[in-house]
């Protein structure tokens, strides 16, 4: 253990130490994807909804896409975390 304390950081190991969020994970998602979105209302009833991948974007907290859905013959387009998706 004593051998790495004297050891020369490069930029990626200094970004971490310093509260940066180096490199973005590759995204699980491509635009185009087909999605599946889960919705849940105060009964607890849960619906679920495909929709498609049309943009996304890295941020420090991971990546987001905007996805476009139907539902109740509305399309929507909202943002979503990588964590709300499934694969369709």
């Amino acid at each position: 253990m004593t051998e790495n304390r004297n050891k020369e950081l490069n930029d990626e190991m200094m970004a971490k130490a310093t509260g940066g969020w180096g490199e973005p994970e590759d995204p699980k998602y491509e635009v185009g994807a087909r999605v599946s979105l889960k919705f849940g209302n105060e009964n607890g009833a849960v619906t679920t909804v495909i929709g498609t991948i049309i943009s996304r974007e890295s941020t420090p907290g991971g990546w987001f896409y905007i996805v476009r859905y139907e539902a109740n013959g509305i399309t929507y387009e909202h943002k979503y975390p990588e964590i709300a998706l499934n694969p369709a």
